[in-house]
């Protein structure tokens, strides 16, 4: 069987939650060294597979570089330039000339010419419809248009969270057989990786560009828009020095999206809030690593993958109780209305103030990432693209 697939996000240059699934998806789904996945199970894929990945850029350093390993002989990335209409105009006639069997795009794009009987995308969550402040207006019209058609003409759907499968459905209508959810996945780091101690990647030179990692704080990561109820964490933590006068800082780590203009003024007023914008991946595993808890207060979320990145790190989690959240945080955070700033504060003093709550919530947290996998997860979604139509 020939496979197409999108590796354009995988190969972003700042990636972020659906570029880093792309990423480590598509590591997982073309390693050659992939064992077992399971009790008795093994990916699908024989060697008479062959997989092309399509992308509009290749990073600065070689294929076995980038994806940590040497890509096999059936695996072949295709390079196509286009300076606008990518997946509708040049993937699609690539998938024309390719004659590809069954087609993956891992975000909610489906070019016309893919495969009608077997083509799957992912549908990581659908915020544009929920909260399209987010968005400029035009990009929104975009949005759905696009995610209409392709939910509609792909043969599989891949959701993130039952939350979004649900979404899914309620809002287009779809059948729920369509709808398959697969978890992200996850590095487990485990116990041993929670040293606060410098990692080797990461310079003196770097460290002294974020001076505010050798003082205590909270961690927000993620991109700067509305939905993530930055306001709120702003205020909580407001709330949170004028009460307790702990000593701590609030940094918030992540590019600005649409609108985020009046979130980073308003962290600007407070001395204590750092606001770093993208950093590298080495930067930002060790800030989670010294944090004293992330703080993910969101009002809608699809997946919720920093919660997964911080309980990895050995790090307590401050979540919200709405949407995907608390599927995949478990019984391994402290599950709060996001709207309820003052209950907020309180969780986080409880974790300076309680050293055994915190450390209940981080053993919880290394039990809870056992239920993630990304060779997991590259099984299961090796088996929808490949599998016989519905």
């Amino acid at each position: 069987m020939k496979v197409g697939i999108s590796a354009k996000p995988a190969f972003s240059s700042q990636r972020t939650g659906v570029d880093e699934y792309a990423y480590h998806l598509i590591r997982s789904l073309t390693d050659p060294a992939l064992g077992p996945v399971g009790p008795g199970k093994r990916r699908a894929k024989t060697h008479t597979d062959e997989i092309i990945l399509y992308t509009d850029r290749v990073p600065p350093v070689i294929e076995e570089d980038f994806w940590g390993h040497q890509l096999p002989e059936n695996v072949h990335v295709r390079l196509i330039k286009s300076p606008f209409l990518w997946s509708q105009g040049r993937l699609a006639l690539e998938l024309l000339k390719d004659k590809v069997d069954s087609f993956f795009n891992p975000v909610h794009i489906l070019p016309f010419s893919a495969p009608k009987n077997r083509s799957t995308i992912t549908i990581h969550d659908l915020s544009f419809e929920y909260y399209p402040q987010d968005h400029a207006p035009g990009h929104v019209h975009y949005l759905r248009s696009i995610t209409r058609h392709a939910v509609r003409a792909a043969s599989k759907i891949i959701a993130v969270s039952e939350n979004t499968k649900r979404d899914l459905v309620d809002m287009y209508n779809i059948s729920p057989q369509k709808v398959i959810v697969i978890h992200h996945g996850i590095r487990t780091q485990g116990p041993a990786a929670t040293t606060s101690e410098q990692p080797a990647s990461v310079t003196q030179d770097q460290l002294s560009l974020y001076p505010f990692l050798k003082d205590p704080y909270f961690l927000f990561v993620g991109r700067l828009d509305y939905k993530k109820n930055i306001e709120g964490i702003i205020s909580s933590f407001t709330l949170l020095k004028q009460q307790y006068h702990v000593p701590h800082k609030l940094i918030i780590m992540g590019p600005a999206d649409f609108g985020a203009g009046d979130i980073v003024r308003l962290a600007q007023v407070h001395k204590d809030i750092v606001v770093t914008g993208f950093v590298p991946e080495s930067i930002k595993q060790l800030a989670l690593r010294r944090a004293t808890a992330l703080l993910l207060l969101s009002f809608y979320e699809g997946f919720g993958f920093p919660i997964l990145e911080a309980q990895s790190a050995g790090v307590p989690v401050i979540a919200s109780n709405v949407a995907s959240l608390p599927e995949v945080a478990g019984d391994a955070a402290l599950l709060i209305n996001p709207r309820d700033h003052a209950e907020i504060a309180r969780a986080m003093h409880e974790l300076i103030t309680h050293p055994k709550l915190a450390t209940t919530l981080i053993r919880r947290g290394f039990e809870n990432t056992k239920r993630f996998s990304w060779d997991r997860c590259a099984a299961e979604t090796w088996r929808v693209i490949t599998s016989p139509p519905l």
